[in-house]
Protein backbone atom coordinates (compact mmCIF):
# COMPACT_ATOMS: atom_id res chain seq x y z
CA UNK A 1 0.00 0.00 0.00
CA UNK A 2 2.71 2.39 0.82
CA UNK A 3 4.36 1.90 -2.14
CA UNK A 4 1.45 2.34 -4.32
CA UNK A 5 0.79 5.80 -2.76
CA UNK A 6 4.57 6.98 -2.91
CA UNK A 7 4.57 6.13 -6.58
CA UNK A 8 0.97 7.13 -7.58
CA UNK A 9 2.84 10.27 -9.69
CA UNK A 10 6.30 8.56 -10.94
CA UNK A 11 7.16 11.33 -12.39
CA UNK A 12 6.76 13.85 -9.78
CA UNK A 13 8.55 11.77 -7.26
CA UNK A 14 11.36 11.37 -9.54
CA UNK A 15 11.68 14.95 -9.85
CA UNK A 16 11.46 15.32 -6.38
CA UNK A 17 13.93 12.72 -5.44
CA UNK A 18 16.21 12.40 -8.51
CA UNK A 19 17.08 9.84 -10.13
CA UNK A 20 19.39 7.67 -7.09
CA UNK A 21 16.96 8.23 -4.76
CA UNK A 22 13.94 6.88 -6.88
CA UNK A 23 15.43 3.73 -8.13
CA UNK A 24 16.43 3.84 -3.99
CA UNK A 25 12.78 3.67 -3.27
CA UNK A 26 12.34 1.16 -5.98
CA UNK A 27 15.02 -0.94 -4.11
CA UNK A 28 13.45 -0.62 -0.78
CA UNK A 29 10.14 -1.43 -1.64
CA UNK A 30 10.81 -4.44 -4.35
CA UNK A 31 11.81 -7.07 -2.08
CA UNK A 32 8.75 -6.57 0.02
CA UNK A 33 6.13 -6.81 -2.72
CA UNK A 34 8.54 -9.88 -4.04
CA UNK A 35 8.12 -11.75 -1.18
CA UNK A 36 4.70 -11.30 -0.41
CA UNK A 37 3.78 -12.41 -3.94
CA UNK A 38 6.39 -15.62 -3.74
CA UNK A 39 5.82 -16.53 -0.63
CA UNK A 40 3.96 -19.49 -1.24
CA UNK A 41 6.35 -20.44 -3.52
CA UNK A 42 8.99 -20.33 -0.84
CA UNK A 43 6.61 -22.28 0.96
CA UNK A 44 6.19 -25.23 -1.22
CA UNK A 45 10.07 -25.29 -1.51
CA UNK A 46 10.76 -24.93 2.21
CA UNK A 47 7.86 -28.30 2.52
CA UNK A 48 9.87 -30.32 -0.11
CA UNK A 49 12.70 -29.29 1.80
CA UNK A 50 11.52 -30.51 4.80
CA UNK A 51 10.00 -33.83 3.23
CA UNK A 52 6.93 -33.04 3.79
CA UNK A 53 5.60 -32.58 -0.27
CA UNK A 54 7.17 -34.43 -2.68
CA UNK A 55 8.11 -33.12 -5.71
CA UNK A 56 6.23 -35.65 -7.79
CA UNK A 57 3.26 -34.07 -6.34
CA UNK A 58 3.75 -30.73 -7.41
CA UNK A 59 4.49 -32.25 -10.88
CA UNK A 60 8.13 -30.67 -10.71
CA UNK A 61 11.01 -32.15 -12.50
CA UNK A 62 14.48 -32.78 -10.72
CA UNK A 63 15.88 -29.93 -12.77
CA UNK A 64 13.10 -27.39 -11.94
CA UNK A 65 13.18 -28.03 -7.84
CA UNK A 66 17.37 -28.03 -8.24
CA UNK A 67 17.25 -25.05 -10.06
CA UNK A 68 14.63 -23.29 -7.68
CA UNK A 69 16.71 -24.21 -4.95
CA UNK A 70 20.26 -23.46 -6.27
CA UNK A 71 17.81 -19.70 -6.80
CA UNK A 72 16.95 -19.75 -3.28
CA UNK A 73 20.59 -20.17 -2.02
CA UNK A 74 22.31 -17.78 -4.61
CA UNK A 75 19.43 -14.55 -3.02
CA UNK A 76 20.77 -16.04 0.61
CA UNK A 77 24.52 -15.23 -0.40
CA UNK A 78 23.50 -11.83 -1.94
CA UNK A 79 21.77 -10.74 0.94
CA UNK A 80 24.67 -12.42 3.20
CA UNK A 81 27.16 -10.28 1.52
CA UNK A 82 25.02 -6.90 1.65
CA UNK A 83 24.96 -7.55 5.78
CA UNK A 84 28.52 -7.91 5.86
CA UNK A 85 29.11 -4.91 3.82
CA UNK A 86 26.33 -2.94 5.14
CA UNK A 87 28.22 -3.91 8.66
CA UNK A 88 31.56 -3.07 7.32
CA UNK A 89 30.25 0.73 6.52
CA UNK A 90 28.53 1.03 9.70
CA UNK A 91 31.81 1.54 11.74
CA UNK A 92 30.61 -0.25 14.92
CA UNK A 93 33.12 -2.81 15.52
CA UNK A 94 32.04 -6.21 16.19
CA UNK A 95 28.84 -5.99 14.39
CA UNK A 96 29.53 -8.39 12.09
CA UNK A 97 29.42 -11.71 14.49
CA UNK A 98 25.95 -10.24 15.05
CA UNK A 99 24.91 -11.27 11.34
CA UNK A 100 23.01 -14.85 11.10
CA UNK A 101 25.61 -16.41 8.86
Amino acid sequence: MTYWCHNRFPKRLLADLGMWCWFGVHALFFPAIATFLFAPLFWIFWCMAAGLMARQDLALSHGYSNAIGALFALALLADGAIWVMAAEKSGYKGLKRWLPL
